[in-house]
């Protein structure tokens, strides 16, 4: 079945060293090695794989009042997602 696409909405400074909010889609999960495949357009990345525990820590934050995480987006789609396995 095909998953609806996941945003990581973190905090930079706990991934970057410096700056506030940001999101980026995940492109996928290694769990032999607990690695996040995050698409992420900084420049200054120098790879997209982050650990598991690293994510967490940046989406286990606030902006302002509300909590940082993950959002599952549900996209309109001509298919029928349930027959495109």
């Amino acid at each position: 079945m095909i998953q609806p696409p996941l945003h990581h909405y973190f905090e930079r400074k706990m991934i970057f060293g410096a700056g506030v909010g940001h999101h980026s889609p995940i492109g996928g999960y290694l769990e032999n090695e607990d690695l996040v495949f995050v698409l992420d357009v900084n420049r200054d990345t120098v790879h997209g794989l982050w650990s598991a525990r690293a994510c967490f820590d940046a989406m286990n934050t606030w902006d302002g009042d509300k909590k940082r995480g993950i959002v599952a987006d549900r996209v309109t789609c001509p298919l029928d997602l349930e027959d495109a396995q």
